[in-house]
């Protein structure tokens, strides 16, 4: 992502906020954050006054004013971009949002690189349409070192900007991809492949996963799980000795509904074991290492 903007977060939860910032700041914007309502809007125009916000990251739940009056007060004086933040999940929420003048809605719990991805969305839209934040954006991402002269590749009376999407990011050299394929004993699972490609499956402590048509049965018995369980299942059972921590299963996973945070993936845990029939107090198959993450169990059982 090509940073340099100005980017103001909105939310009550310091957690969120802390998560949040760091992603962007990494990415090379700088960040405002503002937990209430009337604490945003100061921002808002303190900032505005020294050059546009490029992006404002708005929570809709707030302890004094709501996020929807925010956007609705900026939206009088500028058309700066807005991501609102919020647990309201339902279709009516989504669309009052977006008609109050968000240009995306992301539903919390959520991933800080879909977030990430979604930020990158919406400024290079604004870039394209021409809008001031926008071009603000665009054009301090890509200023030249102080001193040095960039030469203009545009042609006398202007063309409109056009970014050009990078190609897909690529690993760098010499790092190598964690192998899914256990030393020995089990059928190797490729957890991104299609259902034509993989082999037949794996079965471990009573469980019997065939990677064909994506099912998991349990001493024969059909245990319905979600695309994101069942691929979490996989992992851990492709990897009976590994401890995976939040952050690799997030890696790995990948799904576009898998939430970021640890405390989703502590959830999604608990869902799976739940359908396993496995006592969270004494797991058999999804045993918790405290302090590290998680390990397939089943192979401690037979």
């Amino acid at each position: 992502m090509s940073g340099g903007g100005k980017v103001l977060v909105v939310d009550d939860e310091e957690k969120i906020l802390d998560i949040v910032k760091s992603y962007l700041e990494v990415s090379g914007f700088q960040v405002f954050c503002a937990r209430t309502g009337n604490e945003a809007l100061s921002v808002w125009r303190r900032e505005a006054a020294r050059g546009a916000l490029d992006l404002v990251l708005l929570d809709l739940m707030l302890p004094d004013i709501s996020g929807e009056t925010v956007c609705r007060k900026i939206r009088e004086v500028s058309d700066v971009p807005v991501i609102m933040l919020t647990a309201k999940a339902d279709e009516e929420s989504i669309v009052a949002g977006l008609n109050r003048g968000a240009d995306d809605y992301v539903v919390k719990p959520f991933s800080p690189k879909q977030l990430m991805a979604r930020v990158e969305a919406v400024l290079r839209r604004t870039t394209c349409r021409g809008g001031e934040a926008g071009m603000a954006w665009s054009e301090r991402a890509s200023a030249p070192p102080p001193g040095e002269r960039k030469p203009s590749l545009l042609p006398k009376g202007g063309l409109t900007p056009v970014p050009i999407t990078p190609s897909p990011r690529e690993a760098p050299s010499g790092e190598r991809r964690l192998s899914l394929l256990p030393k020995g004993g089990l059928t190797p699972v490729p957890i991104r492949s299609s259902p034509r490609e993989a082999p037949s499956g794996l079965s471990s402590g009573g469980l019997t996963l065939d990677m064909g048509n994506r099912s998991v049965r349990k001493n024969g018995r059909l245990i319905p799980l979600t695309a994101n369980q069942f691929n979490l299942l996989a992992l851990l059972m492709a990897h009976p000795a590994k401890i995976w921590t939040r952050d690799e299963i997030i890696e790995e996973i990948k799904g576009d509904d898998f939430d970021g945070f640890d405390r989703a993936v502590d959830t999604h845990i608990k869902n799976l074991r739940q359908k396993l029939g496995d006592d969270p107090k004494s797991p058999r198959y999804i045993v918790t290492v405290y302090g590290m993450g998680y390990r397939w169990g089943g192979m401690d059982n037979g």
